[in-house]
């Protein structure tokens, strides 16, 4: 069945006349007349208006007939994902790695500077006695093992956000 022949069907099935899907869609008679002769085809806007109206979908409208149920949704779904979508989640991940890295790399230098700082601390105040020297090296170890995880954990938030956008 084609277009034009949908359109009659539909209209004639609904009991309207041409003037009132005409006027339901916002365009003239004469242009209704058009599409169900075969004359002209309606622009994408009035299929969808007339597909809402009709209550069908554009593919009843438009293809050669309705598609069984759910058929649209499971070929939507195992459509491989455009080019350019895959494109865009192979950077998303090329820089979330990259995020990753870099975070490693800057937390384990950190840690490691703050070592060396804690060691040298030590080693300049032995008069201070044992207990202080112990007090300062700890507080300096915790709060670069704290900056590290805390780093560690903004980069792994970054990965979700970034892997549920998909």
């Amino acid at each position: 069945m084609t277009v034009n022949e949908k359109i009659y069907r539909y209209r004639t099935e609904k009991g309207m006349s041409q003037e009132a899907l005409a006027e339901e869609i916002g365009v003239s008679r004469q242009s209704v007349s058009k599409w169900e002769t075969g004359a002209a085809l309606p622009d994408t806007e009035y299929v969808v208006k007339m597909a809402k109206l009709f209550g069908v979908s554009i593919d009843d409208l438009l293809l050669g007939g309705p598609l069984p149920e759910g058929e649209g949704e499971k070929k939507r779904r195992d459509a491989p994902p455009e080019k350019s979508e895959n494109t865009l989640r192979e950077k998303e991940e090329t820089l979330c790695k990259r995020l990753s890295l870099w975070g490693f790399i800057l937390s384990v230098a950190v840690c490691l500077v703050g070592l060396i700082v804690s060691i040298v601390a030590a080693c300049r105040e032995r008069k201070l006695g044992e207990v202080k020297q112990l007090t300062v090296a700890g507080i300096t170890v915790g709060a670069t093992l704290t900056a590290f995880l805390l780093q560690t954990l903004l980069l792994y938030l970054l990965y979700l956000v970034l892997a549920s956008g998909r």
